[in-house]
């Protein structure tokens, strides 16, 4: 039996005629020279003395090109996901926000201060979307961290109420927060005990 096996780098093609286990002959093609002879080579026919390459059919498929874009992509805030026909779809992801349908949002956000000015807008969030929030908190003022949780209720009182617990420091207090209605909008205030203060928070909110 005679088998013929191919195998391609980017600038060579060797193929080797094989009888059982033993090569019997071998030749190197360069890829785009004259001697390529006409046939199929696999995903490309090649006809014309080696003038003419054509792809095969099917040899360039959706499922191909989103396993290549999903290795090319997904870096790029992109995702290749496969639908339940079968088919693919390529989406873009923005991941600042991740949203989870019919149940809540994860986002974050940061704010670094100049002054000890009262109740400084770290974040807010819609009230007439979202009914509670938990934010995770990290205060860093010079070598002083503070971590901390937050948990607040939309219940339509101003100020809403909030609990903060798990209150983590390496020292004192970096900073204090309270909660405020603007509008429809439930606000994350801080008074920072230092000018320079950075506040980072991850928030997760819960659909009405």
């Amino acid at each position: 039996m005679t088998d013929i096996i191919e195998i391609e780098s980017p600038d060579l093609i060797l193929q080797s005629v094989e009888w059982g286990t033993q090569v019997i002959a071998h030749a190197p093609i360069q890829i785009g020279a004259t001697n390529v002879p006409d046939g199929n080579k696999g995903d490309i026919t090649v006809s014309g003395s080696g003038a003419n390459w054509a792809l095969n059919a099917l040899s360039v498929t959706l499922a191909k090109i989103a396993t290549a874009a999903y290795s090319a992509l997904n870096t790029a805030n992109t995702l290749v996901q496969r639908n339940s026909n079968g088919s693919f779809a390529i989406t873009n992801i923005d991941f600042a926000t991740l949203s989870i349908p019919n149940i809540g949002v994860i986002t974050g956000a940061q704010l670094t201060t100049s002054t000890t000015d009262p109740d400084q807008v770290v974040d807010s969030f819609d009230g007439t979307l979202f009914r509670s929030a938990k934010y995770f908190v990290q205060i860093t003022s010079g070598s002083d961290t503070h971590a901390s949780e937050i948990l607040v209720s939309n219940n339509g009182l101003d100020p809403p109420p909030f609990t903060q617990y798990a209150n983590i420091k390496s020292g004192g207090d970096l900073a204090t927060f309270r909660f405020e209605l603007n509008g429809s909008n439930v606000r994350l205030l801080v008074t920072p005990v230092s000018a320079i203060t950075k506040i980072k928070v991850f928030r997760t909110v819960m659909g009405v």
